[in-house]
């Protein structure tokens, strides 16, 4: 076992080091990006905490400037921490940072190179983009919007029922929301077996990408070496996770082809897919299979952080909740729940929600890009191959842009929408960037919104009787506030009676 062992082993250890050892000489004789020292073969590997790595990368920012390179084993990697850097590359140059880097792990491995989010950037990856953003496009909102103004009354209810169990009612909400309309899947509670298979989809791929969880991902020559070798228990991980990403793409795709099929299908983007696409190749199937499935992955995530922040801040904030509240008095009444129609009237719900995006952003570091050609910027040499992160939590914390960026204030919002204040969105930020941007944004958008509006119109919410929320965040992909206590009730004894009426009808 030892020879074969080393006859295997060997040759591709020398290669590796031969290249290794190239890509040194030649990063030598060009001007890279300044960053932190890196250690011999490894390179910045031991630099890069396993949580919240961008803190650091935000250090390293102040420390070398606009852009950062480090080197994990010889791939070079390129971090923009500012917003004029992120958006001259990615959006200005954005041809160039289409696609995204290999995930040998995660994307190889498992499958999810397949997936909408880290698909290569080709014909198939524009197609099924187009159809997303024609399912969930700024125009097509309106037919999404009773649906989650129903949703959003139970939310309400859940939470006069049994306010200690929030984070679970939003978890609920959000699955609810996003399976109907992809899948028109009605979500009564969260043991929905749909529910339960996104959401440990969701846990694995944090697992996946998390920096340095995985040798294959810097050693991609260790996929090939027989399970019974060193170094390769990922192999059984893989096996797992790969089994819970085929049923969460399958069993709810396959529920709805069937319900197609026999002229009972309720109207979502799988049977509006079905419907356009009745004579469709294997290949084909497989594509939408894995569209259909990333729509869920993507998005409740990233939403059930957004709406976790928010009952967080209200906590935390009580005069912002005033005003809030205040303006929802003058637009709504007491008599009915704030609508979508309202929207135009709550100019400072609509501040507090992007306040919310820009100062709790979901995905700190958006997910990386790749360098398809040799570039050059600030007089810096960007290399073919780089892979290229952009700290949005930077970004969105920098005070070049957001003054007192630490603070809670959704009155820096109030004016939106002039020219002076564009370049402050932070939807520019939060959603991705150039050609890979999120392709529903425009929906988790209405999602906050409502959820936002109805929770402020009916309840008062504050610190628990044991404190204000320590306001941690988990260090996962996606974060999110730590489990934490606060209290919700009616704000008067009206609002109590609406919230029992709505129920009861």
């Amino acid at each position: 076992m030892s020879c074969f062992f080393t006859s295997t082993l060997t040759p591709a250890l020398v290669v590796f080091l031969l290249y290794l050892t190239y890509k040194l000489w030649r990063y030598k004789h060009v001007c890279l990006p300044p960053g932190p020292q890196p250690l011999p073969l490894i390179g910045n590997i031991h630099q890069i905490p396993l949580e919240h790595s961008h803190l650091t990368f935000a250090r390293w920012g102040k420390q070398y400037g606009p852009i950062t390179y480090i080197s994990l084993f010889g791939k070079p990697v390129i971090i923009l921490n500012t917003s004029q850097a992120t958006l001259d590359l990615l959006e200005k140059r954005s041809v160039s940072y289409a696609n995204r880097p290999r995930l040998i792990m995660a994307g190889e491995i498992v499958g999810y190179e397949n997936a909408v989010t880290l698909a290569q950037y080709d014909s198939l990856h524009k197609e099924r983009r187009k159809m997303i953003y024609e399912a969930f496009s700024s125009r097509k909102l309106s037919r999404y919007h009773e649906y989650e103004e129903q949703r959003v009354r139970k939310f309400a209810a859940d939470l006069l029922r049994d306010p200690r169990n929030f984070l679970h009612h939003i978890a609920v909400y959000v699955a609810a929301v996003v399976f109907h309309a992809t899948h028109g899947h009605e979500v009564l509670s969260h043991d929905d077996p749909f529910v339960h298979l996104a959401e440990k989809c969701g846990e694995d791929f944090a697992e996946m990408v998390r920096p340095g969880a995985f040798l294959v991902d810097v050693l991609p020559f260790l996929r090939y070496i027989p399970e019974w070798f060193p170094f390769t228990g990922f192999k059984q991980k893989a096996k797992l996770y790969r089994d819970t990403a085929d049923r969460a793409r399958d069993i709810p795709y396959d529920s709805v082809k069937k319900e197609w099929i026999d002229g009972m299908a309720k109207p979502s983007l799988t049977a509006d897919i079905l419907e356009a696409k009745p004579s469709r190749t294997p290949e084909e199937d497989f594509s939408y299979r894995w569209l259909t499935a990333t729509i869920y992955a993507a998005g409740a995530d990233t939403s059930n952080s957004n709406l976790s922040s928010f009952i967080l801040a209200m906590a935390l904030h009580p005069e912002v909740q005033r005003k809030a509240s205040a303006e929802l008095d003058r637009v709504v009444g007491p008599n009915r729940l704030p609508t979508f129609s309202d929207r135009h009237s709550l100019p400072y719900i609509r501040a507090l929600c992007l306040e919310t995006l820009r100062l709790y952003c979901p995905a700190p570091t958006a997910l990386p890009h790749l360098a398809i050609k040799d570039d050059e910027y600030l007089g810096y040499h960007i290399p073919a191959g780089s892979t290229v992160i952009a700290n949005t939590w930077a970004i969105l914390h920098d005070p070049m842009n957001y003054p007192e960026p630490e603070k809670f204030i959704p009155e820096r919002f109030m004016d939106l929408g002039l020219e002076t204040a564009e370049f402050l969105d932070p939807r520019i930020f939060a959603f991705g960037y150039g050609r890979r941007v999120c392709p529903g944004r425009w929906f988790a958008e209405d999602m906050i919104f409502i959820v936002a509006a109805t929770v402020l119109c009916l309840f008062e919410i504050g610190p628990a009787s044991s404190g204000p929320p320590s306001g941690e965040f988990s260090p996962t992909l996606v974060i999110r506030p730590k489990p934490f206590e606060c209290s919700i009730k009616p704000r008067s004894p009206e609002a109590e009676k609406l919230i029992k009426d709505i129920e009861s009808m």
